[in-house]
């Protein structure tokens, strides 16, 4: 099935534990964490952001939902590049057993550059990367220490959809560069009371997914076009620019998914959790290298021929 998945920000574990169950070529989980160097870690997670650029504006208050919603929609739609950090806790049922996990999750994309990554640090995956300059498209999975290399064709909305189809987005940056407002139900939006995120105030918009864009999430996700059942998000947004502040969510969907021999390994599956934006830089600056692999320590490239069988998609 799925290199990886995100909620939100991101939730590997979720289409990994599926990806297993289904009988997929997949690497295993290992429990006592990723028996890898963990340079390319530090090198992606510990690195300081690169200098902001032009700010996002700040709009005049409202207090319509739907308005903000739309903000929100706006603003990362009209950033050149940005880089965008955050945390995420996270409960998943894939087969009536609840698995918890937290993730650390980072997006850095350069629209004019056609260049974007897209990184996740999971405590029982290791990380998984995915990064694109001007010449290659690198998949990176930390289990295996492995990667694959391709030359880069396409356009930049052709690399947002690799990332997505590599690691389903429910909302995020990516998400909302790709489908925008069509991931929320006409008119289902709701104020809720002002709040505080991190010390800073919070338009609070309590609104749900449509049934079309979880049944397609499925699809990437599940390689089924599940049927949802809940469909409520909650988000905390910059009420002067629309940023994303804080999001949960309680999803769930109705059916099953068996793999090649008839087993059941996915029935109503649901996931629930907050995901809190930890850094965002508006249009910042990108270094020449900025998207470019390096290897870790030891790490094996998979060959041409090999790909089909190394890292499934």
């Amino acid at each position: 099935m799925k290199h990886g998945m995100r909620w939100l920000g991101a939730l590997a574990a979720f289409a990994g534990a599926v990806s297993a169950g289904a009988g997929c070529r997949h690497a295993p989980a290992n429990p006592e964490g990723p028996a890898i160097p963990q340079g390319i870690v530090e090198r992606v997670f510990a690195a300081d952001p690169p200098p902001p650029g032009v700010a996002v504006p700040a709009l005049p208050p409202t207090s319509d939902p739907t308005a903000m919603l739309s903000r929100c929609v706006k603003a990362y739609g009209a950033q050149e590049t940005l880089y965008y950090q955050s945390e995420a806790d996270v409960t998943v049922v894939l087969n009536k057993t609840p698995q918890q996990v937290h993730q650390s999750i980072l997006i850095k994309l350069d629209r004019p550059g056609g260049q974007g990554m897209l990184a996740i640090k999971d405590p029982i995956k290791g990380t998984q990367l995915s990064t694109a300059d001007a010449r290659y498209v690198v998949d990176y999975e930390g289990a295996t220490n492995r990667y694959i290399r391709r030359a880069r064709q396409g356009s930049f909305r052709e690399l947002l959809d690799h990332l997505d189809r590599l690691y389903p987005q429910l909302l995020s940056p990516i998400t909302f560069l790709r489908v925008g407002s069509l991931a929320f139900e006409p008119g289902s939006a709701r104020a809720e009371p002002e709040s505080e995120v991190r010390g800073k105030p919070a338009f609070v918009v309590r609104v749900n997914l449509s049934a079309s864009y979880l049944r397609e999430f499925a699809t990437r996700a599940f390689q089924k076009p599940l049927e949802p059942a809940s469909r409520e998000v909650t988000l905390w947004l910059d009420p002067a620019t629309g940023l994303l502040l804080k999001s949960s969510l309680n999803l769930s969907w109705t059916g099953r998914v068996q793999n090649q021999a008839g087993t059941t390994v996915l029935f109503n599956p649901s996931v629930s959790g907050t995901e809190t934006t930890a850094r965002f830089v508006p249009n910042p600056r990108f270094g020449a290298e900025e998207f470019r692999f390096l290897p870790p320590e030891k790490a094996r490239e998979v060959p041409v021929e090999s790909r089909r069988q190394a890292l499934p998609r």
